[in-house]
């Protein structure tokens, strides 16, 4: 995993996210949940080499921002297994610590409602303009 983004990057760089290209951290955030990975994706990186995410948490609506960005490598310490199948599926690379069955919302007692959000999604764009029309809506309210 040399020169892809890893669980310690966190740590180290007091970071929720990371995101490296070929070795080189191109973004970091604090931001929690999937916020971060919107602000990448809204900011139209192009990439011209490979690019690698370490996140506090991938459950399944992060996992479909993962393919929307174009990221090929994930480490974390907790994934979902929906999102583990999703990233397989396309032939991501994942690391992690700990696999749960579903992602929780913050007071742990309901299901991620950011997974809910996706669900049905076919495409990695449709699942983006929910999750983005979602966070809006959660921000102005």
């Amino acid at each position: 995993m040399e020169g892809y983004a890893r669980i310690e990057d966190l740590e180290k760089l007091k970071a929720s996210c990371v995101i490296r290209e070929d070795g080189r951290v191109i973004f970091s955030s604090d931001y929690s949940g999937i916020r971060p990975l919107l602000e990448f994706i809204k900011s139209a990186h192009t990439s011209s080499g490979e690019l690698s995410l370490a996140d506090k948490a991938v459950g399944k609506a992060a996992a479909w921002l993962i393919l929307r960005a174009g990221i090929r490598q994930v480490a974390t310490p907790r994934m979902s297994a929906d999102a583990l199948s999703l990233l397989h599926q396309e032939d991501i690379r994942c690391h992690y610590v700990e696999l749960v069955p579903k992602m929780l919302n913050r007071s742990g007692r309901g299901p991620c409602i950011f997974d809910e959000t996706i669900q049905g999604a076919k495409t990695s764009q449709e699942a983006y303009l929910l999750l983005a029309k979602k966070m809006e809506e959660l921000r102005q309210s």
